[in-house]
């Protein structure tokens, strides 16, 4: 259970931030931000920040000395997020982050958190009641991704542009559903790097300085995703790019440059890719998902599928037991897992 972080511990910079922002209004000037808010919502603000670094305190990312809102940063908030929607409703989740965002500003509000800004709007997308949260599985997505890819694979000949969009889309749907990698990661996925082909097999391949935990993440592609983006970088790709010439001409192994191409031509970014997995799904199936609800559907599918294999939804999400320090075994336990899950979306 995480508890709030008592005011008195908060780092001094911090405190000092928060005592400033609460000064009243005086004659002619203006109160300070908190001064503005009822009681009540500042009490609420304080525990809900206070969350937040009691969180950095457990993780031993906890600095006294921080400056004002120095551990509101992108890794650690992050880190938080996965954190804390393992315990609370996504209602509850989002609530918590917004405030965290409105308190950063306030505490230093030269800094820029448009980053968090996009983490807000990610979780209140998927913020819903839990009495109406859709039940939304990785096999639902994965079967949805197979479709597209399937009509992208009738359309080629008729109309190649559409093709291309519906296997892009295909295989987004599909890798996220089998491999639910943080959106960053994901986004920018680059051919002969962090994708490439290696005695015959297709590997996923991130070094432990693109992770937010910093354990290397090593995932193995199978045969039915493989060839989904083999036909993806053969025929997909050059459309997207506006390189028609290139389609056909190239080994799919010797390909570099970044994995996902927009429609206009430009590598796509985690905003791109947000608005694709959201277009597609709510046209597919009624709900729109975004690519961090991949990771809720995989670790629901986890759990309810996977109750025989111990851990299964926190290998697939590369959430390690930090006493775990042991680099081949992290790495051997995501390969395994990401396998498991393979095999129960592809059975059924």
């Amino acid at each position: 259970m995480l508890t709030s972080l008592p005011f008195e511990h908060w780092p001094i910079a911090d405190r000092l931030a928060w005592r400033s922002a609460l000064k009243p209004q005086l004659g002619w000037r203006p109160g300070r931000a908190l001064a503005r808010y009822r009681p009540v919502t500042v009490t609420d603000l304080q525990k809900r920040y206070g969350y937040f670094l009691q969180f950095c305190v457990e993780h031993r990312r906890f600095d006294e000395d921080a400056a004002a809102a120095g551990h509101v940063v992108e890794s650690l908030v992050e880190a938080y997020v996965d954190h804390i929607a393992s315990m609370w409703s996504s209602v509850t989740t989002h609530m918590s982050v917004q405030k965290l965002w409105k308190l950063a500003r306030i505490l230093a509000p030269d800094a820029d958190y448009a980053w968090l800004r996009d983490i807000v709007l990610d979780l209140k997308f998927v913020a819903t009641p839990e009495s109406k949260r859709p039940f939304v599985t990785a096999e639902q997505l994965w079967k949805t991704g197979v479709a597209l890819h399937d009509e992208g694979r009738a359309l080629l000949g008729a109309d190649d542009r559409k093709a291309a969009k519906l296997l892009r889309d295909g295989l987004i749907l599909g890798f996220l559903a089998t491999h639910p990698l943080r959106a960053k990661n994901f986004a920018h996925l680059d051919l002969g790097r962090s994708i490439r082909k290696e005695d015959g097999a297709w590997w996923i391949v991130l070094d432990r300085q693109e992770t937010k935990n910093g354990r290397a993440d090593m995932r193995a592609i199978d045969d039915v995703l493989a060839s989904m983006l083999e036909i993806y970088l053969r025929l997909a790709r050059p459309v997207l790019m506006k390189e028609r010439g290139a389609a056909n001409s190239a080994d799919p192994s010797e390909i570099k440059g970044p994995l996902w191409f927009s429609c206009f031509g430009r590598a796509l970014d985690e905003q791109g890719l947000h608005i694709i997995t959201t277009t597609a799904t709510r046209k597919a199936i009624g709900i729109a998902i975004n690519p961090h609800a991949f990771r809720a559907a995989a670790a629901t599918s986890a759990a309810w599928k996977g109750s025989k294999t111990p851990n299964l939804a926190s290998a697939i999400l590369q959430h390690g037991d930090t006493r775990i320090t042991d680099a081949h075994y992290n790495r051997a336990r995501t390969f395994e897992a990401t396998q498991a899950l393979q095999k129960m979306l592809r059975e059924g």
